[in-house]
């Protein structure tokens, strides 16, 4: 089927819910919500009669607790161990969309190393014995599993890396001060760190784990109950997802993304975004489900995470793939 561009797919949306539905929304404000904020600056939400409205909330324990109280419809999440712990809980929310992933040139993070160490680590083997800033060390976050693919794949133990729990702007400081020898930041900091002179980029996570599934979208309780709802608001983040990617391959104003997302996010330099990488999101809501579970398994091996849960229990790709039925298959 021949690739369709967001604005063609706004030709084939399904028929409005009758009477307008209120939805609320939380995220980090972070680039990985970018197709949510194209779909409520271009009205796609509206266009659906839903009545949606964007709040942030800054940890995921926050964002379980709301979901579960039905406080919020829907949140955009990582898929780490606070999840899947709130998931053997049995708050009913679902793993429905692709909210934040590492396809081939969509590195958003990095692994950092001080430029005055650039010519003494060159491989995996030299991050031995160096202090490397992670955050959300130890609590089973994507970063770990992105690291331990690059170790285990190297023969290295995580013992042998001496592990901080920074976060990105202390780690960003620590570069600086040299505090720390190494580190994971993620875009814009990763740039601005080249900028400064205190880090070089090592590699980029595309590199490290092509692929991996580190943002979500989540439905809670609320929007689970109401599907022709659910149906809606996964056909506006669908044409979000599409206006996002078609802007960074040159087939939508780009300047149209960056101006929304300058709107939305903490990333207010216009400049910056066309320096920085950008998160990669799905423009069909794919998940990768196998990444997910082959993390999963690292958390419970390295004690993270108490027991797997199954992950079809908790992922529903029904609302992404009637999506693309009604809007056609992007790619």
């Amino acid at each position: 089927m021949k690739r369709r561009t967001a604005l063609a797919s706004l030709l084939l949306a399904a028929p409005a819910l009758a009477q307008p539905v209120k939805l609320r929304i939380v995220v980090f404000n972070s680039i990985s919500d970018g197709a949510l904020f194209v779909a409520l600056e271009k009205g796609w939400f509206r266009a659906e009669g839903l009545e949606v409205e964007i709040g942030q909330l800054d940890t995921g324990a926050a964002i379980h607790a709301a979901l579960a109280s039905e406080a919020v419809d829907a949140a955009g999440d990582s898929p780490a161990v606070a999840l899947y712990n709130a998931a053997r809980q049995r708050i009913g929310f679902k793993l429905v969309a692709d909210k934040g992933s590492t396809p081939s040139g969509h590195g958003y993070q990095a692994i950092m190393v001080r430029t005055d160490l650039v010519d003494s680590i060159k491989s995996p083997a030299d991050l031995r014995g160096k202090r490397f800033g992670l955050t959300g060390w130890m609590n089973g976050v994507a970063n770990e599993a992105m690291m331990n693919k690059l170790l285990t794949a190297n023969g290295i133990a995580e013992r042998e890396i001496n592990f901080v729990n920074l976060s990105y702007p202390d780690v960003l400081a620590g570069l600086g001060t040299k505090a720390i020898d190494a580190g994971i930041l993620i875009e814009p900091l990763a740039t601005r760190a080249e900028e400064l002179g205190t880090a070089k980029v090592w590699k980029r996570a595309d590199e490290v784990y092509a692929n991996q599934q580190y943002g979500v979208l989540v439905y809670g309780p609320g929007i689970l109950k109401r599907g022709a709802a659910g149906d809606g608001f996964m056909r506006a983040y669908l044409k979000g997802a599409r206006f996002y990617n078609d802007a960074l391959d040159g087939k939508a104003p780009r300047a149209g993304l960056v101006e929304i997302l300058t709107k939305y996010t903490a990333v207010k330099n216009p400049a910056l975004y066309d320096r920085m990488r950008f998160p990669g999101i799905d423009p069909n809501g794919g998940i990768n489900a196998a990444g997910l579970a082959q993390d999963m398994a690292y958390y419970v091996a390295s004690g993270r995470q108490r027991q797997a849960i199954d992950m079809s229990l908790i992922i529903d790709q029904g609302f992404a793939q009637r999506a693309v039925r009604d809007l056609g298959r992007y790619g």
